[in-house]
């Protein structure tokens, strides 16, 4: 067991994070009293995005998209709001509709 004062810690943080990686729990103290410890995780958290955030914070990391700076949220309100994708439609029914200018009904059937 090791033990640090915050400025200690904090002047030689590269030294206790290598005590903690050799599996060493390092007690952190402020006025010799015991406020936290360091220790190596015992699991690795999932991460807290779905698929489809996760994917929007790749390609703000790689450089193609650009994150919108109008929000608090990592996403906007606009993306969060989306939901469900709609349900799918009939191609073939939709482009039946668009090459009969005579149809006055909508025959878009859902699949």
């Amino acid at each position: 067991m090791k033990s640090a004062g915050i400025r200690t810690l904090k002047d030689q943080l590269s030294k206790y994070i290598k005590l903690v990686q050799r599996g060493e729990v390092v007690y952190v103290t402020d006025h010799d009293e015991i406020v936290a410890e360091l220790r190596r995780p015992t699991s690795v958290p999932s991460s807290t995005f779905s698929p489809f955030e996760q994917r929007l914070l790749d390609l703000v990391n790689v450089g193609q998209a650009i994150p919108c700076t109008t929000s608090s949220s990592v996403f906007p309100k606009c993306i969060e709001d989306l939901g469900s994708p709609p349900e799918p439609v009939d191609l073939s029914e939709l482009l039946l509709n668009l090459s009969d200018p005579e149809s006055d009904t909508q025959r878009v059937g859902r699949v």
